[in-house]
C-alpha cells in the first residue's frame, strides 16, 4: 500500500472534489476513510458536500502525490445521507424536537458551523425506512425550521 495510508493504520483523509458552481463555494471535501485489502476504500463518516456517497460505501481511489482522491463509488452500503441546514435565526430547542424524532428512527448526524449557517450530516441505515425520515424531513422544512437537501438517496425495495 502507499506511504499515506501505512502512516495512519489503515485509516486515513480522502479528498473528494465538489463542483466549482456549488452552494457552499469549496472545492473539496475530507473524509474518513479506512483501507480494504483488495485496495478499495470504505467510508468512514457521512459527507457535508458529496453526492452519490454514503457511510460505509465502498469507494476506488487515485493516489496522488499530496493525498488520496476519491475515484468512484464500488459498492453502496444501503446508507442514505441528507443534509439539514439551519441558519443563526433558528431557535435551538425547535431543532432538537424535531430532530428528536428522526433520531427515534434510528438517524445520526455530524455537524459543521460556519458564521452563517449550521450543517448536519444526517445518515440514514439501511433498516430505517428512508421514506419515512424524509416527511419529516420535509416537515421541518415546510414549518420553517431547517432547509434539506439529499446527499445520497438508497431506495430500499
Amino acid at each position: 500500500m502507499h506511504e499515506l495510508i501505512e502512516k495512519r493504520d489503515g485509516v486515513f483523509k480522502l479528498n473528494i472534489s465538489l463542483p466549482q458552481d456549488a452552494w457552499h463555494g469549496f472545492e473539496s471535501e475530507s473524509v474518513w476513510a479506512e483501507a480494504l485489502e483488495d485496495g478499495s476504500m470504505r467510508i468512514l463518516n457521512t459527507p457535508f458536500f458529496a453526492k452519490g456517497i454514503s457511510f460505509k460505501d465502498v469507494v476506488s481511489i487515485k493516489i496522488e502525490p499530496e493525498m488520496i482522491r476519491f475515484d468512484s463509488v464500488i459498492c453502496k452500503s444501503g446508507h442514505s445521507t441528507y443534509r439539514i441546514l439551519i441558519d443563526d435565526a433558528t431557535v435551538d430547542r425547535m431543532f432538537k424536537t424535531r430532530w428528536g424524532e428522526i433520531a427515534t428512527l434510528g438517524c445520526t448526524y455530524e455537524s459543521f458551523v460556519t458564521d452563517a449557517i449550521r450543517l448536519y450530516a444526517v445518515d440514514i441505515p439501511p433498516s430505517i425506512d428512508v421514506h419515512k425520515v424524509y416527511a419529516l424531513l420535509a416537515a421541518g422544512e415546510k414549518d420553517g425550521v431547517w432547509d434539506f437537501e439529499e446527499g445520497n438517496f438508497v431506495s430500499k425495495i
